[in-house]
């Protein structure tokens, strides 16, 4: 049985700056055998709890940035880091890649519905 671990992702900046919806929280919990497995593969072969956040790049005020917040309940342990796409450490890509893909959908799915 795996832990539940919450996994918070947020994009803020680019050309528009912070919008509504830019937010996702999965709850490994709510979540099928297969699908927690991937999720946790891709948090452990980031090596993401001894990641610290990307440095920004000197120039470009409208790159995206993101927030990954990843609580443990099973050690009660919580790890956030900063990051963008520009400066990201390339084990990160991975993880990175499967939640914003679940932001865009979440997002895609908020217009579709209005």
């Amino acid at each position: 049985m795996t832990s539940c671990m919450i996994i918070e992702f947020m994009q803020s900046g680019g050309i528009a700056g912070n919008r509504p919806g830019d937010t996702i929280k999965i709850n490994t919990d709510t979540l099928d055998a297969i699908t927690q497995q991937e999720i946790i593969a891709l948090i452990n072969n980031a090596n993401f709890f001894n990641h610290s956040d990307s440095p920004l790049p000197k120039r470009g005020a409208d790159y995206f940035n993101y927030t990954i917040t990843v609580k443990n309940h099973e050690n009660m342990g919580s790890h956030t880091i900063k990051i963008n796409k520009i400066t990201m450490d390339s084990k990160l890509e991975p993880l990175f890649n499967y939640l914003n893909k679940q932001l865009k959908s979440k997002s895609m799915a908020s217009k579709l519905s209005k």
